[in-house]
Protein backbone atom coordinates (compact mmCIF):
# COMPACT_ATOMS: atom_id res chain seq x y z
CA UNK A 1 0.00 0.00 0.00
CA UNK A 2 1.59 3.45 -0.73
CA UNK A 3 1.54 6.19 2.14
CA UNK A 4 0.38 9.11 0.97
CA UNK A 5 3.68 10.68 2.07
CA UNK A 6 5.31 8.70 -0.89
CA UNK A 7 5.60 12.18 -2.91
CA UNK A 8 7.44 14.00 -0.18
CA UNK A 9 11.43 12.27 -0.90
CA UNK A 10 14.47 13.67 -2.27
CA UNK A 11 14.30 14.26 -5.64
CA UNK A 12 17.37 15.57 -7.73
CA UNK A 13 16.84 18.92 -9.88
CA UNK A 14 20.21 19.66 -11.25
CA UNK A 15 19.23 18.89 -14.90
CA UNK A 16 16.84 21.52 -14.95
CA UNK A 17 18.73 24.02 -13.56
CA UNK A 18 20.58 25.23 -16.57
CA UNK A 19 17.00 25.99 -17.75
CA UNK A 20 15.87 27.99 -14.85
CA UNK A 21 19.22 29.95 -15.47
CA UNK A 22 18.47 30.47 -18.80
CA UNK A 23 15.30 31.79 -18.33
CA UNK A 24 16.79 34.37 -15.53
CA UNK A 25 16.02 32.94 -13.02
CA UNK A 26 18.97 33.64 -9.92
CA UNK A 27 19.63 30.28 -8.74
CA UNK A 28 21.56 30.28 -4.88
CA UNK A 29 22.92 26.62 -4.17
CA UNK A 30 24.77 26.37 -0.42
CA UNK A 31 26.60 23.63 1.71
CA UNK A 32 27.86 23.85 5.22
CA UNK A 33 31.60 23.03 4.92
CA UNK A 34 31.75 20.93 7.93
CA UNK A 35 28.59 18.47 6.25
CA UNK A 36 29.90 15.20 6.04
CA UNK A 37 27.03 13.83 4.02
CA UNK A 38 27.13 16.25 1.02
CA UNK A 39 30.81 17.39 0.68
CA UNK A 40 30.68 21.20 -0.09
CA UNK A 41 33.60 20.71 -2.82
CA UNK A 42 31.12 18.22 -4.55
CA UNK A 43 28.44 20.22 -4.72
CA UNK A 44 30.52 23.23 -5.76
CA UNK A 45 31.91 21.00 -8.52
CA UNK A 46 28.53 19.76 -9.62
CA UNK A 47 27.49 23.76 -9.99
CA UNK A 48 31.12 24.22 -12.35
CA UNK A 49 29.47 21.47 -14.63
CA UNK A 50 25.95 22.99 -15.29
CA UNK A 51 25.70 23.34 -18.59
CA UNK A 52 23.89 27.08 -19.56
CA UNK A 53 25.04 30.03 -21.79
CA UNK A 54 26.30 31.99 -18.33
CA UNK A 55 28.82 28.93 -17.65
CA UNK A 56 31.90 29.99 -18.96
CA UNK A 57 31.43 33.55 -17.20
CA UNK A 58 30.04 31.30 -14.01
CA UNK A 59 33.62 29.10 -14.16
CA UNK A 60 35.64 32.21 -14.55
CA UNK A 61 34.26 33.81 -11.65
CA UNK A 62 36.71 34.57 -8.76
CA UNK A 63 36.28 33.00 -5.66
CA UNK A 64 35.55 35.73 -2.84
CA UNK A 65 34.82 35.85 0.90
CA UNK A 66 31.19 35.99 2.02
CA UNK A 67 30.72 38.46 5.04
CA UNK A 68 28.52 40.03 7.41
CA UNK A 69 28.70 43.67 7.59
CA UNK A 70 26.22 43.31 10.84
CA UNK A 71 26.45 45.81 14.27
CA UNK A 72 29.66 45.57 15.74
CA UNK A 73 32.07 45.05 12.94
CA UNK A 74 32.54 42.70 9.65
CA UNK A 75 32.84 38.74 10.40
CA UNK A 76 33.81 36.55 7.84
CA UNK A 77 30.54 33.67 7.40
CA UNK A 78 31.92 31.47 4.90
CA UNK A 79 33.01 31.85 0.77
CA UNK A 80 31.34 32.31 -2.37
CA UNK A 81 31.50 32.31 -6.22
CA UNK A 82 28.51 34.09 -8.40
CA UNK A 83 28.35 34.94 -11.68
CA UNK A 84 25.46 34.88 -14.58
CA UNK A 85 22.44 34.38 -11.90
CA UNK A 86 24.49 31.58 -10.18
CA UNK A 87 25.50 31.70 -6.82
CA UNK A 88 27.06 29.17 -4.63
CA UNK A 89 27.68 29.91 -1.34
CA UNK A 90 30.52 27.71 1.39
CA UNK A 91 28.97 28.55 4.83
CA UNK A 92 32.20 28.14 7.34
CA UNK A 93 31.79 25.91 10.67
CA UNK A 94 28.55 24.29 9.24
CA UNK A 95 27.59 20.85 8.91
CA UNK A 96 24.60 19.71 6.67
CA UNK A 97 21.98 21.61 8.97
CA UNK A 98 23.40 25.31 7.94
CA UNK A 99 20.48 26.95 9.93
CA UNK A 100 20.91 25.01 13.24
CA UNK A 101 24.65 25.44 12.91
CA UNK A 102 24.84 28.61 12.41
CA UNK A 103 21.63 30.90 12.18
CA UNK A 104 22.82 34.27 12.17
CA UNK A 105 24.55 33.27 8.46
CA UNK A 106 21.62 31.34 7.39
CA UNK A 107 19.62 34.38 7.71
CA UNK A 108 22.07 36.83 6.19
CA UNK A 109 22.74 33.97 3.45
CA UNK A 110 18.97 33.79 2.28
CA UNK A 111 18.92 38.23 3.08
CA UNK A 112 21.39 38.56 0.61
CA UNK A 113 20.23 36.25 -1.66
CA UNK A 114 16.33 38.33 -1.78
CA UNK A 115 18.40 41.58 -2.00
CA UNK A 116 20.55 40.38 -4.80
CA UNK A 117 23.86 40.84 -2.88
CA UNK A 118 25.12 37.92 -3.47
Amino acid sequence: MLSRYDGDWMRSYQQELGTLLEQGVRVLIFAGDADFLCNWQGIFKTTTLLKWKGQRQYTSARKQLWKSEAKGGSSVLGSRVSAAGLTFLRVFKAGHMVPRDQPAAAAQLFDDFLHGRV
